[in-house]
């Protein structure tokens, strides 16, 4: 007995030998859907644009604090031989 309406649903009905959600069928995608879509190196360009706003402080961040651990190792080196 065929319990699934026009569009491959299950209808659940008394007599459904499957009662389940998609009466057996495959999802039907456009041709090329999955295959065309392509996402860049580093994801797309909004992706691209966050990742930049939070890198370019957490490098300014790792910048100066090496520089700082660079003066204090040269000040140590010229004082505390």
């Amino acid at each position: 007995m065929n319990c699934c309406d026009a569009n491959g649903k299950c209808t659940g009905g008394t007599g459904c030998a499957t009662r389940s959600l998609d009466c057996g069928h495959v999802l039907r995608l456009a041709p090329g859907v999955i295959e065309g879509h392509k996402v860049g190196l580093l994801g797309t360009p909004a992706q691209r644009r966050e990742l930049m706003r939070w890198l370019k402080p957490s490098l300014a961040f790792t910048a100066v604090v090496g520089l700082c651990g660079l003066a204090v190792g040269v000040i140590a080196g010229r004082f505390f031989p």
